[in-house]
């Protein structure tokens, strides 16, 4: 054999690698074979992509806020004079009459609840007021059959702080702009002291405490998403004050107090939820 192959000049190493080419030819056309008679050649599909993650879900606005508010208003109050007295001798009273302005700067605060819950705004707050002060110069009334006839003023002092439930509908008009309307409730403390002419009338004094109402409206501009700037005016009646009169007048004053105030505000939202 080894002859033999000498003789044609073949390798033995040669004759292996035909033998393998030959043996590896032959197994590959059997495989075709056998898919020619199965049908159509098996197709493997690509294994299948992982699902997408789920989008994070909304994020949710706060819906309420909680604030602070610190307040500077300037206020022009009407005294408007009303009761009756006599004077200690007159067989007859007399009205009193008359009013009188006066101006004045105050302050407060206000601590409030703010909620964002449709196309409007709604504010919860309660509210205090201090440092009013006012001075009138009302007529008193004018006795006749006195020797001589004589006629009384009343210079009246009122200093009075106040305590509001208030509720405010806010409306927007920007992003950062609103407008706003509203009112509250409440009650006023007064210490109110007359003195009464001519010189040498005793003065009187008396606190009261009455019911309180007030309703105004105004703007409201957020410079940031905790800071809230207010410009608004309202009107604030304090109701009736009265007090009873010294010797040598009988009888009792009565002031009906009220004002006109303008608001500078500044509001710090502190909590949101």
């Amino acid at each position: 054999m080894k002859s033999l192959l000498r003789v044609i000049g073949i390798r033995k190493s040669t004759l292996v690698f035909a033998v393998l080419v030959a043996f590896t030819l032959t197994l590959g056309a059997g495989v075709s074979v056998a898919d020619d008679i199965g049908g159509e050649d098996i197709v493997v599909p690509p294994p299948a992509a992982a699902p997408a993650p789920p989008p994070p879900p909304p994020v949710e606005d706060d819906k309420f806020k909680l604030y602070l508010t610190g307040i500077v208003g300037y206020s022009w109050a009407k005294g408007e004079a009303g009761g009756q007295n006599q004077c200690a001798l007159c067989f007859s009273p007399s009205k009193n009459r008359g009013d009188d302005w006066d101006k004045t700067v105050f302050g407060g605060g206000a601590l409030g609840l703010d909620s964002d819950l449709g196309p409007v705004g709604l504010r919860v707050e309660m509210e205090g007021q201090g440092g009013r002060n006012y001075d009138f110069d009302t007529d008193g009334p004018t006795f006749t059959g006195q020797t001589p006839e004589f006629e009384g003023d009343y210079d009246v002092d009122i200093s009075t702080w106040a305590m509001f439930w208030n509720l405010w509908l806010d409306i927007p008009i920007t992003e950062a702009f609103d407008l706003y309307l509203g009112g509250g409730v409440g009650f006023g403390v007064s210490d109110m002291r007359v003195r009464q002419s001519p010189t040498g009338y005793r003065d009187t004094s008396h606190d009261d405490l009455n019911f309180a109402w007030q309703v105004g409206t105004g703007m409201a501009y957020d410079v940031a998403d905790w800071l809230t700037l207010d410009l608004g005016y309202r009107y604030v009646d304090f109701g009736q004050l009265d007090i009873n009169l010294a010797f040598p007048l009988r009888g009792d004053y009565e002031l009906d107090l009220t004002s006109h105030d303008l608001i500078l505000g500044v509001r710090i939202n502190y909590y949101s939820f």
